[in-house]
């Protein structure tokens, strides 16, 4: 008899930000605390600052 397979719905977090040096690492890490399995992707749009 064949093995039933369960599949995980698979969670990914897009961050697009520009000039969020000041926040961002709070974001991603809320993020991670709440989806701690999800993959989460940031994007800096040539922020000006140190994004």
């Amino acid at each position: 008899m064949p093995q039933e397979v369960r599949h995980e719905p698979s969670i990914a977090v897009l961050l697009p930000c520009y000039n969020e040096e000041l926040t961002i690492g709070e974001v991603v890490r809320r993020f991670r605390e709440t989806l701690p399995s999800a993959a989460i992707y940031v994007y800096d749009n040539n922020s000006r600052d140190l994004t």
